[in-house]
């Protein structure tokens, strides 16, 4: 009966043992998963349209470079877009099309297309335009302040263009002779990117009044980033922006070519009490 009895024990802590051992692998497994998933990194957050200024950094010319002849120009008052396209007709001749209620909606805007006629020479009398025709409908998609992806409805035909904005003249290199003017060579709007240059970090429009002199240097604000301000360090000779609207957050960084068009160098981000800079993710950026 002893036999027996030691036999049937270790059967039943065999059988335990293989229970436990199987559910430990299990909540291993589960563990790893859900660590996975804490370390990944997130997908970037959607473009979405400001409409707390006017105008907005996305107002201006936009075209698709490989079809130079045609282009549309864009006007944003908050949250509104007056869309103007001069483009062709079937039969070569100019002609105008205007959206002048493209609702801001998340990335972009949407909203009636119209065809525009008439009017006159500026050297004639102005006698007027013929009224507006409605035509269809326009679609603004931006994937940033520079690209994006105009969709249209035009006399019951669909369509799609890529769209960029039309720099034919960037600012002008200023003359670096004082540290004041290494400050002056931040004004303008900024693209910051991964070092690889794919994913949009963030965006600046710096202005260039007014300039404030701090301890360590000249330095501007954003005209629309709120809690901005950018400038060259004297202490250590590096450029940066600061982001307040972030907790602790810095770009230091210094130009990757002249003129001062592009830069490269570290965002960091100081954690709240601390003087430390924390780890550097290396980043690239464009000034347009």
């Amino acid at each position: 009966m002893k036999n027996i009895i030691s036999i049937f024990k270790k059967h039943v802590r065999g059988t335990c043992q293989i229970f436990m051992a199987r559910m430990l692998r299990t909540c291993f497994g589960a563990v790893l998963a859900l660590a996975f998933l804490l370390v990944s990194p997130m997908a970037s957050p959607a473009y979405t349209v400001d409409t707390t200024a006017s105008p907005s950094s996305l107002t201006g010319l936009w075209w698709n470079q490989n079809e130079s002849g045609w282009g549309v120009s864009l006007t944003q008052q908050y949250d509104v877009f007056f869309v103007a396209m001069y483009v062709y007709d079937s039969a070569g001749n100019p002609t105008w099309y205007v959206a002048s209620n493209c609702a801001v909606s998340g990335s972009g805007c949407q909203g009636s297309l119209y065809k525009v006629t008439g009017g006159s020479m500026p050297t004639t009398t102005w006698n007027g335009t013929n009224p507006a025709t409605n035509v269809g409908t326009i679609t603004l998609t931006f994937s940033d302040n520079n690209t994006g992806t105009m969709a249209y409805t035009l006399n019951g035909i669909n369509g799609s263009k890529a769209i960029t904005r039309q720099v034919w003249r960037t600012v002008p290199p200023v003359v670096v002779t004082t540290t004041k003017d290494q400050t002056l060579q931040l004004v303008g709007f900024w693209s910051i990117y991964t070092a690889d240059k794919n994913t949009l970090l963030g965006e600046y429009w710096l202005g260039s009044t007014p300039i404030y002199q701090g301890t360590n240097g000249w330095y501007i604000k954003g005209v629309t980033n709120i809690g901005v301000q950018a400038g060259f360090n004297t202490s250590t000779s590096t450029y940066y922006i600061i982001d307040m609207s972030e907790s602790g957050f810095v770009w230091e960084f210094q130009f990757a070519t002249a003129p001062a068009i592009e830069i490269s160098g570290c965002r960091y981000r100081y954690p709240v009490g601390s003087s430390s800079k924390g780890s550097c993710l290396q980043f690239w950026g464009r000034h347009s």
